[in-house]
């Protein structure tokens, strides 16, 4: 004879206690975000320059670090003829100098960004649209579509979670309330973009991550956009 459904939970039975106990301690694990929450993302958002960081300067900062570690090189170098000493293990100065000297070298390399890939990291304008899968145009000249993997930072070994375009292999997710766009780029190369909003809502942050593996340098830089029309 089945019990009637007002009994408290002290009448249920133990196994059915510790089924209901599991489960709201499950509940209380899980993130807090909620697709109304992360769909205040969308629409169009517009470059506030004044306040954001650029592509250029990331570029800028990374070639003055190149100059600056060539120096201290030279002056080392310089110090240690004088002193007729090459001190320590030859060998490791030697791969250390190695690894400085290809550092060096990529201040002179072209640093330009090409098509689609320019695109993305220069935007003035962007527009978003996401609920399960994720829809942003870029500049009203480049569009990328990708799904939000519900389990975070977790893929399958198929890899089904991957979107393929032209800039290469994209996986979103997100980490709290941020948005992140991990794409392994045509050649090797990184890009990781962490999009975020303000208490607002009409403020968002794009902070970018860009690896050039050839050169084995990062750089990064921040965006600010305002909300549009």
């Amino acid at each position: 004879m089945s019990q009637p459904a007002h009994l408290s939970l002290s009448a249920r039975p133990a196994a059915v206690r510790a089924l209901l106990v599991l489960l709201l301690f499950m509940g209380a694990g899980l993130p807090s975000v909620t697709r109304a929450d992360t769909e205040q993302m969308n629409g169009n958002w517009v470059l506030d320059a004044e306040r954001s960081e650029s592509y250029r300067d990331a570029v800028k900062e990374i070639k003055l670090q190149l100059l600056k570690l060539h120096k201290r090189h030279k002056k080392d170098q310089f110090s240690a003829a004088r002193s007729g000493s090459g001190g320590g293990n030859k060998y490791y100065q030697q791969e250390q100098y190695s690894k400085e000297l290809r550092a060096e070298d990529t201040v002179d390399v072209d640093w330009s960004l090409p098509g689609a890939l320019g695109t993305v990291m220069e935007a003035k304008t962007i527009k978003i649209y996401q609920s399960r899968m994720c829809a942003m145009l870029y500049d009203k000249k480049f569009k990328r579509l990708f799904a939000i993997n519900p389990e975070g930072n977790s893929y399958s070994a198929k890899g089904t979670e991957f979107a393929h375009d032209d800039l290469g292999r994209t996986f979103g997710y997100f980490e709290g309330q941020t948005l992140v766009i991990d794409t392994d780029l045509k050649g090797g190369d990184q890009l990781v973009e962490k999009i975020s909003l303000d208490e607002t809502g009409n403020e968002l942050q794009i902070n970018t991550r860009y690896r050039r593996a050839d050169l084995s340098r990062t750089l990064t830089y921040k965006r600010i956009f305002k909300r549009g029309e």
